[in-house]
């Protein structure tokens, strides 16, 4: 997958990122990383981010349908500090799964078994410098490597000799994702959509909870004081896999929400489907309906993650 790399230098930099994110970096040690959100001036959610602190910079890994966005947001609210913000082009790779960290060890020659997940550390492969982060976006032990256009395919193709590396596309990660019960931007969230509401409150360390200072606070700290109308649910789908739009409704048949993902559950053989519902039927084993093609079929609202994660801890 093709990503642009985000540098923050400057005295600055803390103080800049945290006006922009709810990240608590001052919790965070070099080489440790943290999932975090960009909040809008109304506490909806720009974009989600990995923010990673390095010896001398912060590192940020984005989505790329957001790049020019987050760029141009960027750019925009350095001029009030001192910072400097740099781009470059890389390729992100993702080994998921319980075998990944054999392969990363075949591959670079490292051993990775105490690199806590949420860490990263840098090794070499040829001439170059490349990111190996343990984490990833499947609810499995994994990690994610950070590596030059023009690198990417021969590590690829080096990683594809061990006969246990599979490749897999978005559709598989996407299902991973939705049984690990984690957002994608546009879908679970965006600039409608707070982290409260998402179940994303735990990215808010209790003392960016007590000063705030980031952009929309006052509108996402009223929400985690007062509580939110709607919130991000798991959906336990009875018949056809509800996809995201589809309605859902009381058992009377009134509209109280909309599936965001949806699918089939390979793990669980059971249709899945995350949504936004209003907090009076969001009670787990709450039964609701979904509307498919036309047709209300009956449903009912699980716990997330449908299956538990198995990150390094």
């Amino acid at each position: 997958m093709k990503y642009f790399k985000l540098r923050i230098h400057g005295t600055d930099k803390e103080r800049f990122i945290e006006k922009l994110t709810v990240v608590d970096l001052a919790r965070m040690s070099v080489g440790q990383s943290a999932l975090s959100v960009f909040t809008n001036e109304k506490g909806g959610v720009l974009d989600d981010t990995v923010i990673t602190c390095k010896a001398d910079h912060l590192h940020l890994v984005n989505n790329a349908g957001c790049s020019e966005k987050i760029k141009s947001h960027l750019l925009e609210h350095s001029v009030k500090f001192d910072v400097k913000v740099s781009f470059e082009n890389l390729s992100l790779i993702a080994v998921q799964g319980p075998l990944s960290q054999k392969v990363v060890e075949k591959v670079f020659g490292e051993k990775f078994e105490d690199l806590k997940f949420m860490h990263c550390t840098t090794v070499k492969f040829g001439d170059e410098n490349v990111t190996v982060s343990r984490c990833g976006y499947t609810g499995e032990d994994g990690f994610e490597i950070s590596v030059s256009e023009k690198n990417v395919v021969k590590l690829v193709e080096r990683m594809l000799e061990d006969g246990d590396v599979k490749m897999a596309g978005l559709g598989a990660r996407d299902t991973l994702r939705m049984e690990a019960g984690l957002c994608l931007y546009g879908h679970e969230i965006d600039e409608q959509t707070g982290p409260i509401e998402a179940g994303l409150g735990w990215t808010i360390s209790k003392r960016r909870r007590n000063e705030g200072g980031f952009l929309g606070s006052e509108f996402v700290l009223k929400n985690l004081n007062e509580g939110v109308e709607t919130k991000r649910v798991g959906i336990i789908v009875s018949g056809a896999p509800a996809r995201s739009g589809a309605d859902i409704l009381d058992v009377e048949g009134k509209i109280v929400g909309r599936v965001t993902s949806g699918g089939p559950s390979p793990s669980l053989k059971q249709n899945i489907a995350m949504g936004y519902i209003r907090r009076e039927h969001c009670k787990v084993g709450t039964e609701i309906k979904v509307n498919v093609r036309g047709r209300n079929q009956l449903a009912k609202v699980a716990k997330l993650p449908f299956v538990a994660h198995n990150y390094k801890k």
